[in-house]
């Protein structure tokens, strides 16, 4: 399989290294855009800090949960009044569904949904 590589889409120019990182069990990622730590009620930022309380809160939740969570928070925060776009990816792995013998899957409903049939 060939695949292409390249300045990631939307980043500044300048140099950038690839790197593999291996996460193992109980471990994830969560992406988000600048419209998750800018946004602001009358006094503050909604910043980097709120986001890890609300991961090390929710360490089990789900991939879903987790977004709705931080969404809800996000917007009660903000008063209901978000300015900017807010993206959210959380990719949590798992080994309950196929077992610790082999590689873990990443948590998407369809994942999920065709282990499950």
């Amino acid at each position: 399989m060939s695949t292409k590589t390249g300045t990631p889409f939307g980043y500044m120019k300048g140099k950038y290294e690839e790197t593999k990182l291996r996460l193992n069990e109980h471990t994830g990622i969560l992406l988000y855009t600048d419209g998750l730590l800018e946004a602001r009620n009358d006094r503050d930022f909604f910043g980097e800090q709120r986001v890890w309380d609300i991961l090390e809160d929710n360490l089990n939740m789900g991939s879903q949960d987790m977004v709705n969570m931080i969404l809800s928070e996000v917007n009660e925060f903000a008063d209901g009044s978000v300015d900017d776009d807010i993206a959210l990816v959380v990719i949590r792995f798992i080994t309950e569904i196929i077992g610790h013998d082999r590689n873990a899957l990443l948590e998407f409903p369809l994942v999920r949904e065709h282990m499950e049939t």
